[in-house]
């Protein structure tokens, strides 16, 4: 089963004007977290947990692919969360879906909080990316 690791939803509160460095330390936290995560044992192996990794890797492809996160805060993460390896990343939880034509309803609840952890994480809060890069670290498939 995987672990979902969630902060105060007060935590998340963006601020209208935030530095363009801000997220330096969140992402740079976040990294870390994720290589830990990636070394972890914990991997999905129930439909629950592949709808609960596709809507992380969803949101994530998104942010990293339409230009939501900049190009200087994609370098310095490992290159499984940059592109193309996020897209890569999302068809394969969504693959693993039996019923896909509930995806939508599986992964909803994942995409909504994946979202407000990406924008904590672009507003500077470590423990958001750390949460974020975390579940996208165990939501990996074992290369087979």
């Amino acid at each position: 089963m995987i672990r979902k690791f969630s902060i105060p939803l007060a935590g998340l509160i963006v601020g209208l004007a935030v530095p363009a460095h801000a997220a330096d330390d969140a992402f740079a936290a976040g990294a870390l977290a994720y290589e830990k995560a990636v070394k972890s044992t914990s991997r999905p192996s129930k439909q629950s947990d592949f709808a609960y990794c596709s809507g992380y890797w969803d949101v994530w492809s998104n942010a990293a692919n339409d230009g939501t996160i900049s190009q200087a805060g994609l370098a310095a993460l490992p290159v499984d969360l940059r592109p193309p390896s996020t897209s890569l990343a999302a068809m394969a939880m969504i693959m693993m879906l039996e019923d896909t034509d509930t995806v939508e309803q599986q992964i909803e609840p994942s995409q909504k909080e994946a979202r407000q952890l990406v924008a904590a994480s672009l507003a500077g809060n470590v423990e958001a990316a750390q949460s974020l890069f975390h579940s996208l670290g165990i939501c990996q498939l074992d290369d087979e």
